[in-house]
């Protein structure tokens, strides 16, 4: 108990100096028994929880914009995929590991999901690498067909659209087309400055509604950011 609550602090108080937001000094003391009792728990496994593996006060943000008519298309598949299958109306979902794949498709086939379209789509090895990881695991491969995979849906169709797995911030550029007027887009882990620092368009006030989401993460000791944007015209 004691060294999980040491680790939290450090971590908190990463965020703050990375981030300078004292607003996490607070997010972490109230959050903190919520933290500690998931991270105790017999159940720390997202995928079991049908909740998406993001920080608390993003996911509270999320519950707030979520609705049954919802279209929604995500990089990064997992509890957030059952978690908005069980509360919108049609999600598309991309996988690139085939082991994660197999296990949370099994969980739809238990769960009999009618409303979920989900692809499992491998990285290449054999192209130019033009739509890239960072990831050192990855170095070789190229993403483009993971990334395009948005581009089988016309222009201003999703409602959400959530940037959360592989080669981020190209697939956010395909994001930004495809997302409705009043829709949102979620980039994770955006305190990862190159995620969303190119989109220099994403500042303009008048298009985009930006909120940005810091705080502790379930079931692991890290402090981690999210940012919504919402499209206003």
């Amino acid at each position: 108990m004691i060294r999980h609550t040491i680790l939290y602090i450090r971590y908190a108080l990463a965020m703050l100096l990375k981030t300078g937001d004292i607003h996490i000094i607070s997010a972490a003391i109230c959050l903190f028994p919520r933290w500690i009792k998931d991270y105790m728990s017999d159940v720390c496994f997202t995928v079991e929880r049908k909740i998406p593996w993001i920080n608390y006060k993003a996911n509270f943000f999320l519950n707030s914009i979520i609705h049954k008519n919802m279209y929604v298309f995500e990089w990064g598949s997992g509890g957030s995929t059952i978690y908005f299958s069980e509360r919108c109306k049609n999600v598309v979902s991309i996988e690139h590991d085939k082991n994660w794949y197999d296990i949370v498709q099994q969980k739809f086939l238990i769960n009999q999901t009618q409303n979920v379209a989900y692809f499992y789509i491998a990285p290449q090895k054999d192209l130019p690498i033009t739509c890239y990881s960072k990831s050192k695991d990855y170095a070789q491969y190229d993403f483009s067909f993971y990334v395009n995979k948005i581009n089988d849906y016309p222009d201003n169709y999703f409602d959400l659209i959530v940037v959360d797995g592989r080669a981020r911030n190209f697939c956010l550029a395909q994001a930004l087309s495809k997302v409705k007027v009043g829709g949102y887009i979620m980039v994770d882990n955006s305190e990862r400055a190159y995620y969303i620092s190119d989109f220099t368009q994403l500042k303009d006030k008048k298009i985009w509604k930006s909120n940005t989401l810091r705080g502790p993460v379930p079931f692991q000791h890290a402090f981690t950011q999210s940012s919504f944007f919402k499209r206003l015209i």
